[in-house]
């Protein structure tokens, strides 16, 4: 599927992909977690996603107690059609996982509404951004890293208290350090291994930015 929709856009100076949710779902998730040492949960962010309000409480129950190192809501995504999300995820998601594991994907644009939203309901760990929307796909890379980092600059300054995870376009130690400055204090990768040749080097591209980072990646 990546080889199918991940595109380069001269004209837009980042990737476009339509890859929706890739992932082979909660029952293979269940039993990995099953099958692995609890170590392999508590090194790992889960994402999740549903697409009406019985798929989002299916998914939030069927975590819980596998100790994973934090659940990302992934409420942003620009390629699955149309969201739907209840009005009382953030609380649910916070009574069953508890205020440290919960994480709100923010989308790039009106993301302000999601964001008060989540942070009324308690949440204070926040992932600036998804891709941005585009008529060819989700929209990363570097035009995606300039809205990323006015997004985390904006949600830092008005609740300096929160936890952020940035990411957009992260290519170099530089922009690691970029992040950094706008308050990010965690970062994801992604846009560095789009150049196969990176994959050769994963290991010293990840120290690199890790270094940059003084913290993980």
């Amino acid at each position: 599927r990546i080889l199918r929709t991940l595109r380069w856009r001269p004209a837009l100076g980042g990737w476009t992909n339509k890859l929706g949710l890739p992932n082979p779902g909660i029952d293979h998730l269940a039993r990995l977690s099953y099958d692995m040492p609890d170590v392999w949960a508590s090194e790992r962010i889960v994402s999740l996603h549903g697409f009406n309000a019985s798929e989002w409480y299916e998914l939030l129950d069927r975590v819980k107690g596998h100790g994973f190192l934090g659940y990302e809501l992934n409420v942003s995504c620009p390629n699955v059609g149309h969201l739907s999300v209840p009005d009382d995820l953030f609380d649910r998601a916070l009574t069953i996982m508890g205020p440290d594991r919960v994480i709100v994907k923010l989308p790039p644009v009106s993301y302000w509404e999601t964001f008060e939203l989540a942070f009324k309901s308690g949440v204070r760990k926040f992932h600036a951004t998804n891709t941005l929307p585009a008529p060819a796909g989700g929209l990363s890379g570097k035009a995606l890293m300039r809205v990323s980092l006015d997004v985390v600059k904006r949600i830092k300054d008005a609740h300096p208290e929160i936890t952020v995870i940035g990411g957009g376009g992260i290519t170099t130690p530089v922009d690691v350090v970029l992040y950094k400055k706008a308050g990010a204090e965690h970062f994801a990768v992604a846009s560095v291994f789009l150049n196969p040749l990176r994959l050769l080097r994963r290991e010293t591209l990840l120290a690199e930015l890790a270094w940059a980072a003084g913290s993980q990646v």
